[in-house]
């Protein structure tokens, strides 16, 4: 059972989903809760040398 490729291609989905959905609720914090500021949760998310965005922009796939 925990060979079969459906199983297999199963787990692997939920680990990318779950990454994903964690990375935007983690931007989401920073952005809106730890800074504080309008001003600066546009400059955040404006950013792209933040490592979540670099992390978001550029998915390795093996």
């Amino acid at each position: 059972m925990f060979k079969s490729t459906v199983f297999i291609s199963a787990i692997c989905l939920f680990i990318v989903v779950t990454a994903h959905w964690t990375t935007i609720v983690y931007r989401a914090f920073i952005a809106f809760i730890a800074l504080r500021s309008e001003s600066e949760a546009d400059v955040f998310f404006n950013d792209h040398n933040q490592i979540t965005e670099q992390r978001r922009v550029r998915k390795p796939l093996a």
